[in-house]
């Protein structure tokens, strides 16, 4: 990641950064729900 800023390539690596950062957010709710869901089902 730190080649990005090195290069001089400052919005590349920007982008690159918030789509990791949405990847991880989506990946937290998506297990949380399956989470939520399984709690449910198990009663």
């Amino acid at each position: 990641m730190n080649d990005f800023f090195l290069s001089g390539d400052f919005l590349f690596g920007l982008l690159a950064a918030l789509f990791v950062y949405q990847q991880l957010r989506f990946a937290l709710r998506v297990t949380r729900f399956i989470a939520s869901v399984e709690k449910s089902t198990k009663n």
